[in-house]
């Protein structure tokens, strides 16, 4: 199957230039990595709280790197994974919510 193309929104390509050269190497492995599989294991998908990041809906993942970044991206139906952003773990949570169980609901 041919791999996913990887493209960062400007927002993560300027939080991606802040970091430190060892930490951006480790980032981009990571962001490489989903070109092959976009739903990795370690990459729960959420849904974004309305009105965040630039009006972007749907359902969108995080994928957790370097123990405190996350990398916030969607995948598009032309086999695209498009990197919203990269921002600290308590940024992101601020950006989504879990999604309802509808069991807890009640």
């Amino acid at each position: 199957m041919q791999p996913y193309q990887i493209e960062l929104k400007p927002s993560a390509t300027m939080r991606l230039n802040s970091l430190s050269q060892p930490e951006r190497d480790e980032v981009m492995r990571d962001i490489d990595g989903l070109a092959a599989d976009p739903f990795p294991p370690g990459a729960p998908n959420t849904f974004l709280a309305a009105g965040s990041l630039e009006g972007e809906a749907g359902q969108v993942f995080v994928l957790k790197t370097l123990g405190r970044l996350r990398v916030l991206y969607t995948v598009k139906s032309d086999r695209t994974v498009l990197v919203l952003t990269i921002a600290n773990q308590d940024l992101a949570d601020r950006y989504f919510r879990p999604p309802l169980n509808p069991a807890a609901v009640g």
